[in-house]
């Protein structure tokens, strides 16, 4: 990488780990296809934790660049990853179990990539108890979650007499927060 890409600060046995971790992130990014950046860097974020500890994000926007020919800065390479690390641990948060399996992507021909994507969440409340909640919160499966998750009873939530979900919700969140 030092002398097929002069700005790009990696020594020795890492330079071909930090191209073998990019390069697919920056194929991604130049695609047509491609919905937004942000999707790239979310799909190849683990790559991304991998590059950080090789790379600087100077060296890191440079190489991307390089290959794709955009002019993202360090700051803004920095703040997409932060992004989807945030996505990440929103996603790991709602969900106990995360079985992630590969699926592939196809870009034009018989370039094939593998990628970790799909999640299976298991079953936080059965569908019984989930039934009577949804009862008394309007039939908002969210609110109803998350009374459940809260640990707050049908009882109680009846007796707020709330007009409608947004009140509901509110006095849910203002009542797990002082619990």
């Amino acid at each position: 990488m030092p002398t097929q890409y002069p700005h790009v600060f990696v020594e020795g046995d890492k330079v071909k780990e930090l191209q073998d971790l990019l390069e697919p992130l920056a194929d991604l990014l130049n695609q047509s296809g491609l919905k937004s950046k942000q999707a790239a860097f979310n799909r190849h974020y683990n790559d991304l934790v991998k590059a950080k500890e090789i790379a600087s994000w100077e060296s890191i926007s440079n190489y991307l660049n390089e290959l794709t020919g955009d002019h993202l800065t360090a700051k803004s390479i920095n703040t997409l990853f932060h992004r989807a690390k945030a996505k990440v641990k929103k996603q790991l948060g709602q969900s106990r179990t995360v079985v992630t399996e590969p699926i592939a992507l196809s870009r034009s021909g018989s370039n094939v990539e593998s990628h970790l994507g799909t999640e299976v969440e298991e079953p936080k409340a059965s569908n019984e108890l989930l039934n009577q909640y949804l009862k008394v919160c309007f039939n908002n499966e969210r609110i109803a979650l998350r009374a459940i998750e809260g640990g707050v009873s049908i009882d109680t939530i009846g007796t707020w007499k709330s007009p409608n979900p947004v009140r509901l919700g509110n006095t849910l969140t203002n009542y797990i927060s002082k619990k």
